[in-house]
């Protein structure tokens, strides 16, 4: 039955060990630390990123904005020379001939034009109709609301060549003695090509509106211009939201597209202009970055903590394991009798190191008192039953158990004389 019971318990112990309960307690922290890691990675890795792609994006777009910026001022500098040009001649007779070099020197002009307050004009095209009339003209009326700056008027489209047309005007003030304003008509295409390359990410787009709200140029033909009719951004549910948000400090919205996808978006003004530039980037390439940053750093955190488990089992198996085995061992060795146990250079230091030195005093304690009763056996074997276990070497339980045993021996031996004598 002793055996029976031994063999179970050395059943429960492999069953129980402590090696593999604290090998296992350990990848458990580990795993739930990675967790932990892995959503704050998450969190600072999505801050990050998202503040990058911000700042990228508003970089691309004013960077464009800025490109289209320049591109109308370099016209606008065509018109006011011209303007300069035409108040140092004293008539109108070489006026023609003048606009007529001016498109043919810039390609991005369609037309040059002048009209006077006397309702009569000169085309670098050619004459006007009889029945023109210049203070009838859009453009003319427009000028007038610049207070003698250069005002852009609304983006149309050009009967003759189909392409879209914006026209630069201003007033000159008296020119050939009779008040008079200028415009040039300046091919849009280089701004529509500016915005159709932007490069948004993948899947990202631009896209231009004037400061009528109506959208100028669109990667989606059903909110692009048709002719002169245009689709204005009040007009598209998924951008209400532009309109009604997109007016605080923050520079990327999240808003559902056109399309349903969730993208954010960005604007600029396009300086000198009443127009504006937006950017729209699907949420789900910035997630993507989101996504590869936290597998990388997941990766890593992985590695890492396969590599400390590891470090970790393998200390446990050959610190904390064998030195526990040891000190079963000699206790399986201590219930067989066996006093054999030996101290083997073990560290002190620690409470396995204590553990370890206590249970090798126990055992030199146990073989001094085996050693004792071995020599009072000798002693008395030689007729010196008088001879005692020093009692001093011995404290506590240890003194208990000496004490009782010379008791009980000098009983023996004084019995032993009495019936003799």
């Amino acid at each position: 039955m002793a055996n029976f019971g031994q063999s179970q318990n050395q059943k429960k112990y492999k069953r129980r060990s402590m090696g593999r309960m604290l090998a296992q307690n350990i990848l458990m922290i580990t795993c739930l630390s990675m967790i932990i890691v892995a959503g704050v990675i998450y969190i600072v890795s999505r801050s990050i990123v998202y503040d990058e792609t911000s700042e990228k994006l508003n970089e691309i777009v004013q960077g464009n904005a800025s490109q289209m910026s320049s591109y109308i001022k370099e016209q606008e500098g065509y018109l006011s020379a011209t303007v300069s040009l035409l108040k140092l001649l004293p008539d109108r007779t070489l006026f023609e001939d003048i606009f007529k070099s001016m498109v043919a020197e810039n390609p991005q002009l369609f037309d040059m034009f002048i009209g006077f307050a006397d309702n009569t004009g000169i085309y670098a095209s050619g004459p006007p109709a009889a029945d023109w009339k210049a203070t009838e003209r859009s453009w003319y009326k427009d000028s007038l609301t610049g207070s003698g700056q250069i005002v852009v008027t609304k983006p149309y489209r050009d009967v003759t060549t189909g392409n879209m047309v914006i026209t630069l005007t201003q007033v000159a003030g008296k020119i050939a003695g009779t008040q008079a304003s200028v415009g040039v008509d300046i091919n849009l295409s280089s701004v529509i090509e500016i915005v159709s390359n932007m490069k948004i990410g993948q899947q990202g787009y631009a896209f231009l509106v004037n400061g009528d709200g109506d959208i100028i140029t669109h990667q989606n033909a059903s909110l692009a211009p048709m002719g002169d009719k245009y689709v204005n951004i009040s007009d598209v549910p998924a951008y209400s939201g532009i309109l009604s948000t997109m007016t605080g400090s923050e520079l990327v919205y999240s808003f559902d597209d056109y399309d349903g996808v969730k993208k954010y978006f960005t604007y600029t003004s396009v300086p000198g202009t009443t127009w504006t530039l937006y950017a729209a980037l699907p949420s789900a390439e910035v997630m993507e970055r989101i996504n590869i940053a936290l597998l990388i750093a997941v990766g890593l955190f992985i590695v890492m903590a396969c590599i400390t488990a590891g470090m970790t089992i393998y200390i446990l198996n050959h610190r904390l394991n064998y030195s526990l085995r040891r000190l079963l061992t000699a206790i399986d060795d201590l219930n067989k009798g066996e006093m054999t146990f030996r101290m083997r250079n073990q560290d002190a230091s620690d409470e396995m190191g204590r553990l370890y030195t206590g249970f090798g005093q126990v055992f030199g304690t146990i073989n001094e008192l085996i050693a004792d009763m071995r020599t009072m056996a000798e002693e008395h074997a030689r007729g010196n039953y008088h001879y005692k276990i020093n009692e001093m070497r011995y404290v506590g339980s240890y003194l208990s158990i000496v004490r009782g045993i010379n008791n009980m021996t000098f009983n023996y031996v004084n019995d032993f004389t009495s019936l003799l004598g």
